[in-house]
């Protein structure tokens, strides 16, 4: 953390803290049992975990992708621990590639980067399942219709944790309220998590009929939707990019009306605002 800014070291160590505290009261209270069911199943689900993480579509600073919906799937099926398992594993086996053209990966990653990530990805699994538990949801998939309302209860409180958390961390970085980072957050990513929960609710039921082969099948069209979106964004930046040239280009003409439009657009703003 040499060269950190106090406020960022303050935050770091604040959620490794709560992470440990957390995880250690599920442990005391039974939520977690250290108990693996099947190697072969967290090792399947270890794989599809890195290979979504490693094709993540980013905007605005912010990350877009499926694993969501193997995190569901994985809870369902066998419980918190094995979730977390496979989450930190999959997570640190991803390889991101940078709009630089390098890569991003365990290797080359800050100590303390890759730790806060991990907390910020099993600190909302442990307070999501504590909630699932209260509501009395069970695992496995035989009684799956009867989960649907608790289901959603783990859903929504580990997206909004989640959120919660890189927003306090974007507040920093922006200069901007926490407040206004997390709603703004909640509206970019609401959709691609609540999407996400009936295709991870699909995934236990197809695992439970025909294992791996009925998972990998099925997951096609999830990374087809993800890939449809990752289109969507790059056309969508592309057509920004063209108009801000266009803009420039125009106005580049007259220095007396150099910047116009870009003003314009930031009153705009600042109006609607108030």
């Amino acid at each position: 953390m040499k060269g950190l800014p106090v406020k960022y070291k303050v935050f770091f160590i604040s959620v490794y803290i709560i992470t440990l505290v957390t995880f250690i009261y599920s442990v005391l209270i039974g939520n977690i049992s250290f108990n693996i069911s099947s190697y072969r199943n967290v090792i399947f689900f270890v794989v599809l975990t890195a290979l979504t993480e490693t094709f993540t579509v980013h905007y605005n600073e912010m990350s877009f992708s499926t694993t969501f919906a193997i995190t569901i799937a994985t809870y369902i099926l066998f419980g918190a621990f094995e979730t977390t398992v496979v989450f930190i594993i999959g997570f640190l086996a991803r390889v991101l590639k940078l709009e630089d053209g390098s890569y991003n990966h365990l290797f080359n990653s800050p100590l303390y980067g890759t730790l806060f990530n991990c907390c910020i990805l099993v600190l909302p699994i442990f307070i999501a399942d504590y909630f699932y538990v209260f509501f009395q949801g069970h695992y496995g998939v035989d009684n799956i219709s009867t989960n649907v309302p608790q289901i959603i209860i783990f859903s929504f409180v580990y997206f909004l944790l989640n959120t919660f958390i890189i927003s306090i961390l974007m507040s920093f970085h922006t200069q901007k309220t926490i407040l206004y980072c997390y709603f703004e957050n909640i509206k970019l990513c609401g959709v691609n998590y609540i999407t996400m929960i009936p295709f991870g609710v699909i995934l236990v039921i197809v695992f439970s009929h025909y294992k791996y082969i009925g998972v990998a099948l099925t997951f096609f069209p999830i990374v087809l939707a993800r890939y449809v979106f990752s289109m969507y964004i790059n056309t969508k930046t592309q057509y920004i990019q063209t108009v801000e040239a266009l803009m420039n280009a125009i106005e580049a003409r007259d220095e007396y009306t150099q910047g116009h439009s870009r003003r314009v657009a930031e009153i705009s703003m600042e109006i609607a605002k108030s």
